[in-house]
């Protein structure tokens, strides 16, 4: 496939990622968003713990790899959203297509505020990982390179 029509593809994904409706935050969703912006969780003992997760390193190498500027905060909060490995892949994406066009490193407030009445629920989650599989089952978000 044409890099250009997997670009057009993306675009149209990404669109609908970020157009898909979400959940209010839970009471512990709050707490948890609190807990990392007051740095309670990026200095505890738990910060090792999430540094150490599988989940939390495939944050930290996408972000490397594709050159988004992301603090630990957010990268802290994708973490608590990502139930498998394809959420912060995606989540991970999608932060790089908005900083193209902001320039702006992605802390916390930038990624709440994408979401501002919640969060992208796990099965609307799924079915936007299934919908960016091409047809040969490649996925679209490893191909997109985001020059």
């Amino acid at each position: 496939m044409e890099y250009s029509k997997i670009k057009e593809k993306f675009l149209n994904w990404y669109s609908e990622f970020m157009s898909t409706e979400t959940i209010p935050f839970t009471i512990k969703d709050q707490v948890i968003i609190l807990s990392i912006v007051s740095d309670e969780v990026i200095k505890s003992e738990l910060c090792k713990q999430i540094e150490n997760d599988s989940l939390f390193r495939i944050i930290e190498d996408r972000s490397e790899r594709i050159k988004l500027q992301i603090n630990k905060y957010a990268k802290a909060l994708i973490w608590y959203l990502s139930k498998n490995p394809a959420i912060p892949v995606m989540y991970i994406s999608c932060l790089k297509q908005l900083q193209l066009s902001t320039n702006k490193e992605i802390n916390i407030d930038e990624f709440i505020g994408l979401f501002h009445d919640g969060f992208i629920p796990n099965y609307s989650l799924n079915n936007l990982w299934e919908k960016q599989k091409l047809e040969n089952g490649q996925n679209l978000v490893d191909l997109i390179t985001f020059n």
